[in-house]
């Protein structure tokens, strides 16, 4: 991203390495305006996932790439111009990170006016990090532009957390309330397109692929199975124990099984500690 970004930018971010080459090749040039320019769309954030170095990483993207997208829109002299991302994709590189990085440095974006969002990571394809399928999302962020710049009443909004209870209904279980979620509620009966026909080898791929599950007080995550209603998804396992976290998809290739039975949007992945049980 850096490559893409002023050193003003960078260095509010206190970012030490400035490499802006693409930003003066590839977008310096034509801020000469003004512009008739309505938004931008971007697709990116793979090569940040490994700097962990210090603040590196997705807490160091939540700061430069929120930064990037206000300095393009003062260059360009469109304070309004709309900012559409895509949610990363999978491939078989550090599941934490990556996780991280869809979640915790790109989502950060939406602090900002006018940004929207299409998420990737239930069409990836397996260990390629440039997946072939990109009808889906581009679909997705068309209509978040269609919404968000013209007004248009488009569902873009994927369901996601916005709070837990633990050990509820019982011991061994979490009970999760999403946001966004038509009046139609969830499904949770899809196929995950990463695991549609052998299109990803789990057992081959030990640790990579990321499914519903509870964390307990020894430290151990185990697979949990899922029920929903309305807006609310249940996590049940066969452990006698309060959780301490839940996680969904939360990994390099999301087994993403949870839709909106109205927009056909996927749930997306988190993971959050019990604040309370």
């Amino acid at each position: 991203m850096e490559s893409w970004a002023t050193p003003e930018t960078l260095q509010a971010c206190n970012v030490s390495t400035v490499d802006s080459t693409l930003y003066n090749a590839m977008i310096y040039p034509y801020v000469i305006g003004p512009m008739a320019l309505t938004g931008f769309t971007w697709y990116q954030g793979e090569a940040n996932v490994d700097e962990r170095r210090g603040d590196e990483g997705a807490i160091r993207y939540s700061c430069t790439f929120p930064g990037m997208i206000r300095q393009w829109r003062e260059a360009f002299q469109a304070p309004d111009a709309f900012f559409g991302f895509v949610q990363l994709s999978t491939w078989c590189g550090d599941p934490e990170l990556i996780a991280e990085m869809r979640t915790i440095g790109q989502m950060a974006a939406l602090a900002l006016p006018k940004v929207g969002y299409s998420t990737n990571a239930d069409h990836g394809a397996g260990c390629n990090i440039h997946p072939p399928p990109k009808q889906f999302c581009a679909t997705r962020l068309a209509n978040s532009a269609l919404a968000i710049q013209y007004n248009k009443p488009v569902a873009w909004k994927s369901p996601s957390f916005a709070s837990q209870k633990c050990g509820y209904p019982g011991p061994g279980a979490a009970t999760i309330k999403l946001s966004d979620v038509s009046s139609k509620g969830l499904r949770d009966d899809v196929v995950p397109f990463n695991y549609l026909n052998g299109a990803f080898d789990c057992t081959k791929n030990a640790g990579k692929c990321a499914w519903a599950e509870l964390k307990f007080g020894d430290g151990s995550w185990v697979n949990a199975t899922v029920a929903v209603s309305g807006d609310t998804v249940t996590f049940t396992s066969d452990r006698l124990q309060f959780p301490v976290a839940s996680r969904y998809g939360w990994g390099a290739v999301p087994m993403m099984n949870l839709y909106d039975k109205q927009t056909e949007l996927p749930v997306l992945p988190w993971a959050e500690n019990c604040t309370s049980v």
